[in-house]
């Protein structure tokens, strides 16, 4: 969704410094679409202050790719079948550069698995 100014906006698997877990990151817009899809009544993930929805979804074979991506980069042997996988927890984080004014506001948050 929202990405610090100064940071540049793509598609990445990082390790979680505390559980040593991967992170898939996928942003939310036409040019960002390796690990979802947005959808057509979205905004799209953006350098600025401006509120708006996101909307996106994530199909099986992106999340394949997500696990693969992470395996081949951080050597992981994790498996990509998404039958293999349960969702554990929701998490949103909010960051910004020093000095920045910055918050968050949900409403209508809807997860759906199918």
């Amino acid at each position: 969704g929202l990405w610090d100014y100064h940071r540049e906006l793509k598609d990445f698997v990082s390790i979680d410094t505390f559980s040593k877990e991967p992170i898939i990151h996928g942003n939310v817009g036409p040019q960002w679409n390796r690990y979802n899809t947005a959808a057509a009544n979205s905004k799209q993930s953006f350098n600025t202050t401006t509120g708006g929805c996101f909307d996106f979804t994530v199909d099986a074979q992106q999340f394949k790719q997500g696990i693969r991506d992470a395996n081949e980069r951080f050597k992981l042997g994790y498996p990509d079948d998404p039958l293999d996988w349960s969702i554990g927890g929701f998490n949103v984080e909010l960051e910004g550069t020093n000095h920045a004014a910055a918050g968050m506001h949900f409403y209508g948050l809807e997860i759906t698995f199918e």
